[in-house]
């Protein structure tokens, strides 16, 4: 009887997998700001996230992993279904050079046997609960190089497209 090898996936797959990973976000970035039918949090000037997190591999829900917003100071768990509650964000300083119509934080996402992921400048808007973003973890046992996962997303493409003409020489 011989053991079974654990599954290493190529550095090429990893790459991949985070291509792909990164245009779910964008299609997700983009079909929340193209839905006007956001639930609202409890405060209309906070904004919300409600983060998803999956298997990479198998894409089911991954139950326990610990979320870290830095900016809130504050750690959260996701549920069964792979969700966590509703974690309010807090707003930009009034007077901040972009007077964004948007709250952006970190996220930070640990789960034992998985490879840590880090997520910069996630947004929600102003007097919105956004449902997102959907974050994939692989198992520390499918990557060659168990690096944690490090992904940026942009601003809202609305708000990108008045900036970029407001200033067009």
């Amino acid at each position: 009887m011989s053991a079974e090898k654990p599954r290493i996936i190529s550095n090429k797959v990893v790459v991949i997998a985070v291509i792909a990973a990164s245009v779910l976000l964008a299609v997700g970035i983009w079909r929340h700001s193209a839905s006007g039918s956001d639930p609202k949090p409890q405060d209309a000037s906070s904004a919300a996230l409600q983060i998803e997190v999956l298997d990479g591999l198998t894409s089911e829900p991954v139950s326990g992993a610990v979320i870290v917003i830095p900016e809130v100071g504050k750690n959260y768990q996701t549920d069964a279904a792979g969700k966590t509650e509703p974690i309010a964000l807090p707003q930009a300083a009034s007077g901040d050079a972009s007077d964004r119509p948007w709250a952006e934080a970190s996220v930070l996402i640990y789960k034992d046997g998985y490879v840590p992921y880090a997520l910069f400048h996630v947004n929600a808007a102003s007097g919105e609960t956004r449902e997102g973003p959907r974050v994939y973890l692989f198992p520390e046992s499918s990557v060659q190089n168990a690096q944690p996962f490090s992904v940026t997303e942009g601003p809202p493409r609305e708000w990108v497209n008045e900036l970029v003409e407001q200033h067009r020489p």
